[in-house]
């Protein structure tokens, strides 16, 4: 919980990384079928957002991807890959030495 009080905290393993982005992509590409059912669509998302909370922590930028997800064509967009690829470079950026 802390992690989301502190916005220049950005602690995980480079593995994890790795394996929030493919859990990312597989959420994206599944999200293509399933715009046929709005509902189906949301709970998948829920489900989505629990995985990468579980590999990365609560970060408030994988709950604020919920919001594009929910509005039927925008969900097209890869969300949830462009929101780890943000992390991953807000972390590479916050760790840079000056």
């Amino acid at each position: 919980m802390a992690e989301l009080l502190n916005p220049d905290s950005i602690t995980f393993p480079k593995r994890r990384l790795l394996l929030a982005l493919a859990v990312a992509i597989v959420a994206d590409l599944a999200s293509l079928p399933e715009a046929m059912s709005p509902l189906f669509s949301v709970l998948l998302d829920f489900v989505w957002l629990g995985v990468l909370v579980l590999i990365l922590g609560a970060r408030w930028e994988l709950f604020l991807a919920l919001l594009p997800e929910a509005i039927p064509g925008i969900s097209l967009f890869p969300t949830w890959t462009a929101v780890v690829v943000w992390l991953a470079a807000k972390k590479r950026f916050l760790n840079k030495k000056p």
